[in-house]
Protein backbone atom coordinates (compact mmCIF):
# COMPACT_ATOMS: atom_id res chain seq x y z
CA UNK A 1 0.00 0.00 0.00
CA UNK A 2 1.09 3.58 -0.59
CA UNK A 3 2.02 5.89 2.22
CA UNK A 4 -0.52 6.55 4.94
CA UNK A 5 -3.26 9.00 4.06
CA UNK A 6 -2.78 10.97 7.25
CA UNK A 7 -0.69 10.89 10.36
CA UNK A 8 -1.92 9.42 13.60
CA UNK A 9 -4.65 7.01 14.57
CA UNK A 10 -7.33 8.43 12.24
CA UNK A 11 -5.11 7.98 9.17
CA UNK A 12 -4.14 4.48 10.23
CA UNK A 13 -7.81 3.54 10.66
CA UNK A 14 -8.67 4.82 7.19
CA UNK A 15 -5.71 2.91 5.72
CA UNK A 16 -6.88 -0.28 7.43
CA UNK A 17 -10.43 0.19 6.19
CA UNK A 18 -9.34 0.84 2.61
CA UNK A 19 -7.14 -2.28 2.69
CA UNK A 20 -10.11 -4.35 3.88
CA UNK A 21 -12.26 -2.82 1.14
CA UNK A 22 -9.58 -3.73 -1.38
CA UNK A 23 -9.84 -7.36 -0.28
CA UNK A 24 -13.62 -7.17 -0.72
CA UNK A 25 -13.15 -5.78 -4.23
CA UNK A 26 -10.70 -8.56 -5.09
CA UNK A 27 -13.24 -11.18 -4.00
CA UNK A 28 -15.97 -9.49 -6.05
CA UNK A 29 -13.81 -9.46 -9.18
CA UNK A 30 -12.81 -13.09 -8.61
CA UNK A 31 -16.53 -13.95 -8.54
CA UNK A 32 -17.03 -12.40 -11.98
CA UNK A 33 -17.91 -8.78 -11.23
CA UNK A 34 -16.29 -5.96 -13.19
CA UNK A 35 -15.38 -2.70 -11.49
CA UNK A 36 -16.99 0.30 -13.16
CA UNK A 37 -16.16 3.14 -10.80
CA UNK A 38 -16.34 4.62 -7.33
CA UNK A 39 -18.72 6.18 -4.84
CA UNK A 40 -18.13 8.95 -2.35
CA UNK A 41 -19.51 8.54 1.15
CA UNK A 42 -19.78 10.43 4.43
CA UNK A 43 -18.93 13.75 2.80
CA UNK A 44 -21.76 15.76 4.33
CA UNK A 45 -21.13 17.73 7.54
CA UNK A 46 -23.16 15.13 9.47
CA UNK A 47 -21.29 12.25 7.84
CA UNK A 48 -17.88 13.74 8.51
CA UNK A 49 -18.83 14.32 12.13
CA UNK A 50 -20.24 10.81 12.60
CA UNK A 51 -16.92 9.14 11.70
CA UNK A 52 -14.65 11.98 12.87
CA UNK A 53 -13.36 12.58 9.35
CA UNK A 54 -11.88 15.66 7.76
CA UNK A 55 -12.68 14.52 4.19
CA UNK A 56 -15.03 11.96 2.60
CA UNK A 57 -14.23 8.30 2.01
CA UNK A 58 -14.82 6.06 -1.01
CA UNK A 59 -16.32 2.74 -2.02
CA UNK A 60 -16.33 0.87 -5.31
CA UNK A 61 -18.99 0.18 -7.95
CA UNK A 62 -19.31 -2.95 -10.08
CA UNK A 63 -21.42 -3.86 -13.06
CA UNK A 64 -23.48 -6.26 -10.94
CA UNK A 65 -24.82 -3.32 -8.94
CA UNK A 66 -26.30 -1.48 -11.93
CA UNK A 67 -30.10 -1.14 -11.87
CA UNK A 68 -31.82 -0.37 -15.17
CA UNK A 69 -33.93 2.81 -15.25
CA UNK A 70 -37.50 1.95 -14.38
CA UNK A 71 -36.64 -1.37 -12.71
CA UNK A 72 -37.89 -1.91 -9.17
CA UNK A 73 -35.38 -2.52 -6.38
CA UNK A 74 -36.03 -5.70 -4.40
CA UNK A 75 -35.47 -4.99 -0.70
CA UNK A 76 -35.81 -8.60 0.44
CA UNK A 77 -33.27 -9.29 3.18
CA UNK A 78 -32.25 -5.66 3.62
CA UNK A 79 -32.07 -4.28 7.16
CA UNK A 80 -32.46 -0.51 6.83
CA UNK A 81 -32.65 0.42 3.14
CA UNK A 82 -32.14 3.99 1.94
CA UNK A 83 -31.94 5.75 -1.40
CA UNK A 84 -29.61 8.65 -2.12
CA UNK A 85 -30.11 11.19 -4.91
CA UNK A 86 -26.75 12.00 -6.45
CA UNK A 87 -24.90 13.44 -9.41
CA UNK A 88 -22.56 11.05 -11.19
CA UNK A 89 -19.39 12.16 -12.95
CA UNK A 90 -18.38 10.20 -16.06
CA UNK A 91 -14.61 10.08 -16.42
CA UNK A 92 -13.01 10.41 -19.85
CA UNK A 93 -9.40 9.61 -18.98
CA UNK A 94 -7.37 8.36 -16.06
CA UNK A 95 -7.21 10.84 -13.17
CA UNK A 96 -3.84 10.88 -11.41
CA UNK A 97 -3.37 11.15 -7.67
CA UNK A 98 -2.55 14.67 -6.59
CA UNK A 99 -4.65 16.25 -9.33
CA UNK A 100 -5.27 19.95 -8.76
CA UNK A 101 -8.96 20.68 -8.39
CA UNK A 102 -8.92 23.36 -11.09
CA UNK A 103 -8.00 20.68 -13.65
CA UNK A 104 -10.85 18.29 -12.87
CA UNK A 105 -13.00 19.49 -15.81
CA UNK A 106 -10.30 18.19 -18.16
CA UNK A 107 -11.05 14.62 -17.01
CA UNK A 108 -14.85 14.61 -16.72
CA UNK A 109 -16.63 14.20 -20.05
CA UNK A 110 -20.26 14.02 -18.88
CA UNK A 111 -22.58 13.97 -15.87
CA UNK A 112 -25.80 12.17 -14.98
CA UNK A 113 -28.36 12.21 -12.19
CA UNK A 114 -28.18 8.98 -10.22
CA UNK A 115 -29.77 6.97 -7.44
CA UNK A 116 -27.66 4.99 -5.02
CA UNK A 117 -29.31 2.25 -2.99
CA UNK A 118 -27.73 1.36 0.34
CA UNK A 119 -28.52 -0.80 3.34
CA UNK A 120 -27.49 0.68 6.69
CA UNK A 121 -27.24 -2.75 8.27
CA UNK A 122 -25.19 -1.59 11.27
CA UNK A 123 -24.74 1.76 13.03
CA UNK A 124 -21.99 3.75 11.23
CA UNK A 125 -19.63 4.24 14.15
CA UNK A 126 -16.29 2.80 13.05
CA UNK A 127 -14.58 3.89 9.84
CA UNK A 128 -12.83 0.53 9.39
CA UNK A 129 -16.13 -1.36 9.50
CA UNK A 130 -17.81 1.16 7.20
CA UNK A 131 -15.04 0.98 4.62
CA UNK A 132 -14.64 -2.80 4.78
CA UNK A 133 -18.37 -3.14 4.00
CA UNK A 134 -18.06 -0.80 0.99
CA UNK A 135 -19.96 1.99 2.75
CA UNK A 136 -23.28 0.10 2.80
CA UNK A 137 -23.50 0.15 -1.01
CA UNK A 138 -25.90 -2.27 -2.71
CA UNK A 139 -26.75 -0.89 -6.15
CA UNK A 140 -27.16 2.24 -8.27
CA UNK A 141 -29.09 3.63 -11.24
CA UNK A 142 -27.90 6.26 -13.73
CA UNK A 143 -30.15 8.72 -15.49
CA UNK A 144 -29.63 10.45 -18.83
CA UNK A 145 -26.11 11.74 -19.40
CA UNK A 146 -25.39 15.38 -20.26
CA UNK A 147 -22.36 17.57 -20.86
CA UNK A 148 -21.68 20.58 -18.62
CA UNK A 149 -18.89 22.21 -16.68
CA UNK A 150 -18.50 21.34 -13.03
CA UNK A 151 -19.39 24.91 -12.08
CA UNK A 152 -22.63 24.69 -14.08
CA UNK A 153 -23.58 21.41 -12.42
CA UNK A 154 -23.06 22.87 -8.96
CA UNK A 155 -25.41 25.75 -9.84
CA UNK A 156 -28.24 23.40 -10.81
CA UNK A 157 -31.35 22.84 -8.73
CA UNK A 158 -33.26 19.62 -8.20
CA UNK A 159 -36.73 18.46 -7.26
CA UNK A 160 -37.13 15.28 -5.22
CA UNK A 161 -40.47 13.71 -4.34
CA UNK A 162 -41.02 10.99 -1.73
CA UNK A 163 -44.44 9.39 -2.10
CA UNK A 164 -45.69 12.66 -3.58
CA UNK A 165 -44.12 14.98 -1.01
CA UNK A 166 -41.77 17.36 -2.82
CA UNK A 167 -38.40 18.71 -1.67
CA UNK A 168 -36.60 21.48 -3.58
CA UNK A 169 -32.79 21.41 -3.62
CA UNK A 170 -31.49 24.89 -4.35
CA UNK A 171 -27.89 24.46 -3.11
CA UNK A 172 -26.71 21.30 -4.82
CA UNK A 173 -23.23 21.04 -3.21
CA UNK A 174 -24.42 21.94 0.31
CA UNK A 175 -24.03 18.32 1.45
CA UNK A 176 -21.49 17.01 -1.06
CA UNK A 177 -19.02 19.88 -0.99
CA UNK A 178 -17.32 21.20 -4.11
CA UNK A 179 -17.57 18.47 -6.76
CA UNK A 180 -14.04 19.13 -8.01
CA UNK A 181 -12.69 18.46 -4.53
CA UNK A 182 -14.84 15.34 -4.24
CA UNK A 183 -13.49 13.90 -7.50
CA UNK A 184 -9.91 14.76 -6.56
CA UNK A 185 -10.48 12.94 -3.26
CA UNK A 186 -11.63 9.85 -5.16
CA UNK A 187 -8.45 9.96 -7.24
CA UNK A 188 -6.39 10.21 -4.04
CA UNK A 189 -8.02 7.29 -2.23
CA UNK A 190 -8.70 4.87 -5.09
CA UNK A 191 -5.15 3.43 -5.35
CA UNK A 192 -5.36 2.44 -1.68
CA UNK A 193 -8.26 0.13 -2.59
CA UNK A 194 -6.99 -1.19 -5.91
CA UNK A 195 -6.59 0.58 -9.21
CA UNK A 196 -6.91 4.33 -9.58
CA UNK A 197 -9.71 6.29 -11.20
CA UNK A 198 -9.69 5.25 -14.86
CA UNK A 199 -11.20 6.35 -18.14
CA UNK A 200 -14.77 5.10 -18.36
CA UNK A 201 -15.34 5.15 -14.60
CA UNK A 202 -18.48 6.41 -12.92
CA UNK A 203 -18.06 8.45 -9.74
CA UNK A 204 -21.11 8.89 -7.54
CA UNK A 205 -20.30 12.18 -5.85
CA UNK A 206 -22.55 11.93 -2.77
CA UNK A 207 -26.17 12.53 -1.91
CA UNK A 208 -27.60 16.01 -2.40
CA UNK A 209 -30.17 15.32 0.34
CA UNK A 210 -29.93 13.21 3.51
CA UNK A 211 -30.40 9.48 2.79
CA UNK A 212 -34.10 8.67 2.37
CA UNK A 213 -35.37 5.57 4.23
CA UNK A 214 -37.46 3.42 1.92
CA UNK A 215 -39.81 0.45 2.13
CA UNK A 216 -41.66 -1.77 -0.37
CA UNK A 217 -44.32 0.16 -2.26
CA UNK A 218 -42.62 3.56 -1.98
CA UNK A 219 -41.87 5.75 -4.98
CA UNK A 220 -39.07 8.33 -5.01
CA UNK A 221 -38.67 10.66 -7.99
CA UNK A 222 -35.69 12.88 -8.75
CA UNK A 223 -35.42 15.59 -11.39
CA UNK A 224 -32.10 17.33 -11.79
CA UNK A 225 -32.43 20.66 -13.59
CA UNK A 226 -32.46 20.08 -17.35
CA UNK A 227 -32.69 16.28 -17.04
CA UNK A 228 -35.69 13.93 -17.32
CA UNK A 229 -37.30 12.79 -14.08
CA UNK A 230 -36.00 9.51 -12.63
CA UNK A 231 -38.18 7.25 -10.52
CA UNK A 232 -37.16 4.61 -7.99
CA UNK A 233 -39.70 2.02 -6.87
CA UNK A 234 -39.23 -0.70 -4.27
CA UNK A 235 -40.62 -4.19 -3.74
Amino acid sequence: MAEDLAEGRAGARIDAGLAAQGAYLERSVAEGERQVGWKIGFGSPAGLSALELDAPIIGFLTDRGAVAPGAAVDLTGWTAPVVECEVAALVGRDIPRGIRTEHIDEFVTAWAPAFEFADIDAPPRDVVEVLSGNIFHRSYCLGERFVASTSSVMEMTALISVDGEAVDVVDLPALTGDLRTVIARAAELAPHVGRGVQAGDIILTGSIVPPIPVRPGMVVTYRLQGSPTMAATFT
